[in-house]
């Protein structure tokens, strides 16, 4: 048994793994969905400069389920000097490539924290530094800096929308300290007081457009409690890799509030274990499921569609007792062309 410093966590559905980082090696390890250890990926030597406690905060999966993202959170000793409240500190963007049995690490790239947002609290502290980042539909990735320092309010929380193309690979340097590169540039989307916010995750696609955030804040602070903060981002909907979420709403019927989808297994292709399933339908009658390549929101009758696109129709169920009923879907053979 080991104890380990877990900060961040990834889930990989086509995998049926988790990965979580580790601050204090810093480390990787890929876990199976019951907990149970199945490898620690080689991180490169460079990382091994990380300073204590600041190690692998951060950790994020692309939507494509290709690519695994993470960094330090504040300069490794051979890079530059920590965060201060005149100055940031250069950090390295890790990618590791997750097409072979085993994760390899790939590019890294430098990326500039912002300094402390105020003084230094009395005795010598405060930070600035990268502490996770989440990788959108559309391959960009968001980045979270949390400041503390002596100052109202003593947390600050930046959220960056981070650009890669044009910056240098930095994975050849041993030193970024005297080293002539180019950083991945940065553009500020959101800044504010959620006290000691540490982890950021990507939601489900919103129904007013856009995707929704969901941070969580540690209460290992005196001034900090356990709590999730919500963002909306505008502009990043769309499916990440094989996904199932609600997003439709549904309309009273005559056996009550209305009829609602949901759904047993994974939508894992290897697996094709995906069961549709519909409760609160009117008992005894008969329904359809529709699959669509598009998301919509029409009235329909006294309901809603909710698909659209390349449609296609499953046979007929008949409703139970309850109103309840099922489907296998076979995801090795879709009907109509139509995707998940």
């Amino acid at each position: 048994d080991q104890a380990r410093d877990h900060e961040g966590i990834a889930h990989v559905p086509g995998l049926s793994a988790l990965y979580l980082s580790e601050e204090n090696g810093p480390g990787l390890h890929r876990h199976g969905l019951d907990g149970t250890w199945q490898e620690s990926l080689i991180v490169p030597p460079v990382f091994g400069a990380a300073r204590s406690n600041r190690g692998f905060e951060s950790l994020s999966v692309a939507c494509d389920q290709l690519s695994l993202w993470t960094a330090n959170e504040e300069a490794l000793s051979v890079d530059g000097a920590l965060a201060t409240p005149t100055s940031g500190s250069v950090v390295r963007l890790l990618r590791f490539d997750l097409t072979g049995p085993s994760p390899v690490a790939a590019e890294q790239y430098a990326y500039w924290v912002e300094p402390m947002h105020g003084p230094y609290i009395p005795g010598g502290s405060g930070q600035s530094g990268l502490v996770d980042m989440v990788a959108l539909p559309d391959g960009r990735i968001l980045a979270m800096e949390r400041s503390l320092a002596l100052a109202f309010p003593p947390f600050l929380t930046r959220i960056f929308e981070v650009e890669i193309t044009g910056a240098s690979d930095v994975s050849a340097l041993g030193a970024l300290a005297g080293a002539t590169f180019t950083p991945v540039s940065k553009n500020l989307l959101w800044a504010g007081a959620a006290t000691n916010l540490e982890g950021l995750a990507l939601g489900p696609d919103l129904i007013q457009g856009g995707r929704s955030i969901t941070g969580v804040t540690d209460d290992g602070d005196p001034i900090t409690t356990n709590a999730l903060v919500a963002f909306d981002l505008v502009g990043a909907d769309g499916p990440c890799g094989c996904e199932a979420s609600p997003y439709c709403v549904t309309t009273p019927n005559g056996a009550g509030a209305g009829a609602r989808m949901g759904w047993q297994g994974t939508t894992s292709l290897s697996s094709n274990d995906l069961v549709l399933q519909v409760t609160g339908a009117i008992p005894g009658q008969f329904g359809l499921f529709f699959l669509g390549d598009k998301r919509t929101l029409l009235p329909v009758a006294d309901g809603m569609r909710c698909v659209a696109g390349n449609l296609a129709r499953l046979p007929a169920l008949g409703l139970d007792s309850l109103g309840s009923a099922q489907f296998a879907l076979d995801l090795s053979g879709l009907p109509g062309g139509t995707t998940l």
